[in-house]
């Protein structure tokens, strides 16, 4: 009985970093370690406990208890470390709650630890040890709260504390002292549980879980890195350093540092080709690149950022794709290259700074959907876009004849061939696309989510087959460079023009600073797709790694998988089924004509009676009426819901306004959600931050009456702030779009 509370606690706050959450194999651990607890003396228990670790492990983890047999295969300790050590560097990358279908060493390292502290709780209650149980309980309970903060720490350190007690008053003798134990726990709990719903008392958690990093041990000063295809394993560092900063708008985008164009040698490397920069003042244009769209030549279109380097040992400055000017500023000896990537000769050093401007574009699926596979020389012969091997060229995709042509290059060469079962395995998956776009999405969804793969840093190799046909035809475990690689290289074989962009993801955008920190564990190699009209776009086929905002990628929060599958029709093939079923998945997730993306209704067309067009003219006039009464509708609901001088009342409008304007751009609010909640789908789907409104809104509804009045005063200004922020980021028809929207009505928003 004594064990059973801290064990549950320790399980339950491991648990809380899955979604969605699985007990069976936890259910499974937990009996493992109490199983040799129960023998009567501690050599009977130390003997029982070996079997039990090992059958824990051989479970957590998915190896067979044979490989335990000399000679047979991959060592079972051997796999069990490497994949424990895999899954503990995810949980500083990846972001949690985590995906355990996508990340399976993180989920066995969950069953492995809550299984090993379990243990070490029971064995020190055997031997009644009151001290190393209580320890026992802080690093188990406690570690997994740094990982993953959130709301009720306060209450999660009353839990804790109480378990505590329950230990040391538990563990003072035999009989009786259990009862009061128990009593002293509870009382804890009680305690926790009043004071975290107490706004006087609950502004932060009893013990700083969030803290507490085991990580925090010395301090890297240089990062440096090799940007060119590596296959066989990545470590990335136990703690994270920051390598440079970015001043840019609040909008996801990853940092490029360079491109590789050249796949030779079963790798994916360099190909770097000087370019003349036109210097206007202190600015370089890179203007003149063959592979720059027409449209990226107009300054309106350029993203400016202002990048400072800490810790980057690199020569190579990034910035958001496609670079197209530079202001390098104190950086000396600067080269630039097609592709905008720009090499510092004597390399970047901390306090580097520069400014560059990018020419970044979000079109639509609809749009890129239409696009035909017209690819200039220029492009071709700068990129080498289309080449597979050395010497080594396919035709453009939708070539007559160029499956002839794609099997003649594999069969020219010996190395080249073993890429046939990659090549196949594309045309299944893209099945009978019928545009460059369509086949690029197609295999960006099927890696990210119908091929079974599986995000793993020291994944295992296929025998007698390069690295990256391997990956998509037998182990399909890998990182970014195998999913990149594979991508980029699968689309090329198809005729579509491709390369592997190698930097980092977006980092954390420092909100009261206006800014991203980029960290040296951001670094990722996605693809690079190229099309008419709009040059070089990103997408990113590994899972769990990283997002941008960009609504035809599937790596992208405001992804429109319905858009997407429209244009893709009746096509059939792997990628197109999944994405099909990921189109249903959002339409489920919408109400009906309320959704970016959703089928239009059909409309049969108006018969002419020989007005002249007195119906679309009519049809338009009952078009502005709706917006302008829908408009004065709103505003007058919400002006009457300020008529309230009690700060509670104001700052519950205050939430209800930004619930309902965020639920008229189409997202969902849950009735039930919190005001951190909230805050949170506003800076997830949305990319503001509105922890200003949240303090001070929280402060006018919970906090001590004589400041209410002013924190309600607080909250109804940061209000006004955030809505403008988020007009901004919005575009004139998504605001419009927000003003007609009916969703605001509904009583869930």
């Amino acid at each position: 009985m004594l064990w059973l509370f801290p064990a549950l606690l320790v399980a339950g706050t491991w648990l809380r970093l899955e979604e969605p959450r699985a007990g069976g194999d936890i259910a499974l651990g937990l009996a493992l370690a109490l199983t040799p607890a129960l023998l009567p003396r501690r050599s009977l228990r130390a003997l029982a406990a070996l079997p039990a670790t090992l059958l824990a492990a051989a479970a957590a983890f998915g190896v067979s208890p044979l490989a335990l047999r000399p000679f047979d295969g991959e060592p079972f300790f051997g796999a069990v470390v490497r994949r424990a050590g895999g899954g503990l560097r995810a949980f500083y990358d990846v972001g949690l709650p985590f995906e355990p279908r996508l990340h399976p060493d993180m989920a066995g390292l969950v069953v492995f630890a809550v299984f090993a502290f379990a243990l070490a709780l029971a064995l020190a209650i055997a031997e009644r040890r009151p001290l190393a149980a209580c320890a026992v309980l802080a690093a188990g309970a406690g570690w997994p709260a740094t990982l993953l903060g959130g709301e009720g720490a306060l209450t999660r350190g009353g839990l804790i504390l109480g378990g505590v007690l329950v230990l040391l008053a538990g563990l003072r003798g035999p009989g009786r002292a259990l009862r009061p134990a128990v009593v002293a726990g509870m009382a804890v709990l009680l305690a926790a549980l009043a004071a975290s719903t107490s706004p006087t008392i609950a502004r932060g958690g009893l013990l700083e879980w969030q803290a507490w990093n085991p990580y925090e041990v010395g301090r890297r000063i240089r990062v440096d890195y090799v940007w060119r295809g590596r296959y066989s394993g990545i470590d990335f560092p136990d703690k994270p350093t920051t390598v440079f900063e970015v001043e840019a708008p609040n909008h996801p985008r990853y940092w490029r540092s360079t491109t590789l164009d050249t796949f030779d040698d079963d790798v994916w490397d360099e190909r770097l080709e000087p370019l003349f920069a036109e210097q206007r003042g202190d600015r370089h244009l890179l203007l003149v690149d063959p592979t720059l769209a027409q449209a990226a030549r107009a300054e309106s279109r350029w993203v400016k950022q202002r990048v400072e380097i800490e810790a980057l040992g690199d020569e190579r400055l990034p910035g958001a794709s496609v670079p197209v000017a530079y202001e390098v500023g104190d950086v000396d000896d600067v080269l630039y290259n097609i592709g905008g990537v720009a090499e510092a000769g004597d390399g970047l050093e901390r306090g580097d700074a520069y400014t560059v401007w990018s020419y970044a574009v979000e079109p639509s699926p609809r749009v890129l959907a239409r696009l035909p596979a017209a690819y200039p020389e220029a492009l071709m012969f700068a990129s080498n876009a289309l080449v597979v091997w050395p010497g080594r060229r396919v035709p453009p995709f939708s070539t007559r004849g160029r499956d002839a042509a794609v099997r003649a290059v594999l069969g020219s060469n010996l190395r080249v061939a073993a890429y046939e079962p990659l090549y196949r395995t594309a045309k299944r998956v893209v099945g009978n696309a019928r545009t460059p776009y369509l086949a690029a999405v197609a295999l960006e969804t099927w890696f990210r989510r119908a091929g079974g793969f599986t995000y793993d840093e020291s994944p295992p190799q296929a025998a007698g087959a390069p690295a990256l046909a391997g990956f998509v035809t037998e182990t399909r475990r890998g990182y970014c460079q195998h999913f990149a690689g594979a991508m980029a290289l699968m689309l090329r074989y198809l005729g579509v023009p491709a390369r592997v962009a190698a930097g980092f993801t977006t980092g954390n955008y420092d909100d009261d600073r206006k800014r991203w920190v980029v960290e040296d564990t951001d670094a990722h190699t996605w693809v690079e797709v190229w099309f008419p009209r709009f040059g070089w776009l990103p997408f990113d086929p590994t899972p769990g790694r990283g997002t941008f905002d960009a609504p035809y990628t599937n790596a992208s929060l405001t992804f429109d998988a319905v858009a997407a599958a429209e244009a893709a029709a009746l096509g059939a093939g792997l990628g197109l089924e999944a994405l099909r079923r990921l189109s249903r998945e959002q339409l489920e997730n919408r109400r009906a004509g309320d959704a970016p993306g959703s089928p239009a209704s059909p409309t049969p067309a108006a018969e002419s009676d020989g007005e002249g067009g007195s119906l679309p003219v009519l049809a338009v006039l009952g078009a502005l009426a709706v917006v302008a009464l829908s408009a004065l509708g709103k505003a007058a609901r919400r002006r009457l819901r300020y008529l309230t001088s009690d700060p509670r009342r104001l700052a519950t409008a205050c939430r209800r306004d930004l619930a309902e304007f965020v639920a008229d751009q189409r997202v969902e609010i849950p009735p039930d959600a919190t005001l951190a909640e909230l805050a949170e789908l506003v800076r997830s789907r949305l990319g503001i931050n509105p922890g200003r409104f949240v303090a001070a809104a929280s402060a006018a509804r919970f906090g001590p009456p004589e400041r209410a009045s002013r924190a309600a005063a607080q909250a109804r200004r940061e209000l006004r702030a955030v809505r403008r922020a988020l007009r901004r980021r919005l575009t004139v028809g998504e605001r419009l779009r927000g003003v007609v929207s009916l969703r605001s009505l509904r009583p869930s928003a």
